[in-house]
């Protein structure tokens, strides 16, 4: 049998490959239950998995983690892995959470237009944007300047749209991913501006690429293209943004490992990218230049591209994915590949997916359209947040909850 905690994967393309002190203090134990467990009952609005962890917010706003948190990503004010959700130290209150590579980011609530920026966990490339290389922080740390609409944590960088729309990068700008004109070894440690005097609705930070969706519905892409995941037509990198070919009229966007998937006004899926292992969702597709639409002819509301799968909503409220599957993280009962969609079992409406970051061993979680919390796929860090530690091909109930 193999032992799972020296498994290695990839988590948004870096090799990790660890044994037990590198996961926290409770690794390997899974009685790691919230004070007070026996009464708490979690309702959720919204999720989101990162490389090898998981986040949710409340309907009262209130963020939880739980997964790996060797590296602080759970920002729960320590490095031990979560089996199962725990309070986001600080007590703050979050319109919206998106797990990183390493780390994750969300935006406070409050009054007025824009929101507070915070980030934790892995800073060794300036990832959380708040203004030094403090290697690690295992606590929500704000992002001063600017104030946010939105904001995406990726691989070793984040991207965010302020207030008037414009979009800002911070952390590695390596091979241009920031978007800002420069591309070479020094991080940026605050946020920089997006070059190009775009106005913005959606942004999604990848492995090492970023992808955003201006006011007039085009697509623009840049940093890493070597897998034509920048859907500009080559395999050239872009240190400032690239339009997106097609002339596609989109609303949603989410860039993954090595390729990016984006949803029409219509409901029409397309990806570009990579897809080797079917995460363009198209039999027989090992890379796109260009946009390319799905197979099965779904019309989706929501769309999530992970590290080397991809996984969306339908207006039937039926979730959807495909590509890879090593760790069951499709949510079909099998550990096999898929080129085109298939349905996520247990006859769920699902309101949204969350594809994970990692390549392999990855997870998946979604949330129902009555506010219940399923994940899948590894979770041998803790990610499917259900307290077991298994590996799930099919979805299960994240705990502490109705």
């Amino acid at each position: 049998m193999i032992e799972r905690w020296r498994v290695g994967w990839m988590v948004l393309g870096l090799p990790v490959f660890f044994g037990m002190a590198c996961l926290g203090g409770d690794s390997f134990s899974i009685s790691n239950p919230l004070p007070g467990a026996d009464s708490i009952v979690l309702t959720f609005r919204s999720v989101t998995v990162g490389g090898l962890h998981s986040c949710a917010v409340t309907t009262a706003n209130a963020a939880y983690c739980w997964g790996a948190n060797g590296l602080g990503q759970l920002g729960v004010g320590d490095q031990d892995n979560r089996f199962q959700p725990w309070p986001v130290a600080g007590g703050r209150v979050f319109k919206e959470l998106s797990g990183g590579g390493t780390f994750t980011c969300g935006l406070a609530t409050g009054s007025g237009t824009g929101a507070l920026a915070f980030c934790w966990g892995s800073n060794d490339q300036g990832q959380l944007g708040i203004g030094d290389l403090t290697f690690i922080n295992v606590a929500p740390t704000s992002i001063d300047d600017p104030l946010f609409n939105a904001v995406s944590a990726g691989g070793a960088h984040g991207c965010g749209i302020s207030t008037d729309r414009s979009a800002w990068c911070w952390g590695s700008q390596s091979e241009g991913r920031l978007g800002n004109g420069e591309s070479g070894p020094t991080p940026r440690l605050v946020p920089v501006q997006v070059l190009g005097d775009l106005s913005f609705t959606d942004i999604s930070a990848g492995a090492n690429h970023t992808c955003a969706i201006t006011e007039d519905t085009a697509a623009y892409c840049w940093g890493v293209g070597d897998e034509s995941q920048l859907g500009n037509g080559d395999r050239s990198s872009s240190d400032m943004p690239v339009a997106v070919s097609g002339n596609l009229e989109l609303r949603q966007i989410s860039a993954g490992e090595s390729h990016t998937c984006a949803i029409t006004l219509d409901g029409d899926a397309y990806c570009w990218g990579l897809g080797t292992v079917g995460q363009l969702g198209v039999s027989g597709v090992g890379r796109s230049d260009v946009p390319i639409m799905i197979s099965g002819g779904f019309t989706f509301l929501s769309i999530s591209a992970g590290g080397n799968y991809t996984c969306g909503t339908t207006v039937t409220m039926e979730a959807y994915c495909w590509g890879g599957n090593d760790s069951g993280q499709l949510g079909d009962g099998t550990v096999v590949n898929r080129a085109e969609p298939v349905l996520v079992l247990g006859n769920i409406e699902f309101e949204s997916v969350s594809a994970g970051k990692a390549v392999l061993t990855s997870a998946s979680c979604g949330i129902s359209i009555d506010n219940i919390v399923y994940c899948w796929g590894f979770g041998g860090t803790g990610q499917l947040g259900d307290g077991t530690g298994d590996l799930s091909a099919v979805p299960v109930r994240v705990a502490f909850q109705r």
